[in-house]
């Protein structure tokens, strides 16, 4: 072990009187501190996923990230994921358990599926696993 390293970044937390949830990492990446803010990696996918959540363009700058709409807390995204619940028929594919909403439409269009209105077939669902392994 080379022994402890202390580092420390300069960028402040984002939030205002309206947050109800707090997204806590552990420390920011190498290009998250060059670049002086959260998920700055340009192959990071966070910022385009939030992006296609709130149908919005992909924010290039900080200011814009910061201006993002705020339209769906982490905590409702993750538990709408959570809810994503498939009935396996007779072995030959599944079909959704979950009600279709706003936010259901929204993850669809953002991972390219249309879970809520069609028949998946077992080949289709393993493409979905593998796709959302790869994110």
């Amino acid at each position: 072990m080379t022994g402890y390293e202390h580092i420390e970044h300069t960028f402040a937390p984002v939030y205002d009187a309206d947050s109800l949830v707090l997204i806590l990492g552990t420390l920011p990446s190498v290009k998250s501190r060059e670049n002086h803010f959260y998920y700055g990696h340009k192959q990071n996918r966070f910022w385009k996923v939030m992006a296609d959540l709130c149908g919005e363009p992909v924010p290039e700058t900080i200011e814009e990230k910061k201006k993002m709409e705020k339209k769906y807390t982490c905590s409702e995204i993750l538990e709408t994921l959570r809810k994503f619940q498939f009935a396996d028929v007779g072995g030959q594919g599944f079909i959704p358990l979950y009600k279709r909403t706003e936010l259901t439409d929204a993850l669809h269009r953002t991972c390219g599926i249309e879970t809520d209105f069609e028949f998946i077939t077992k080949s289709k669902m393993k493409e979905i696993q593998k796709k959302s392994k790869c994110r």
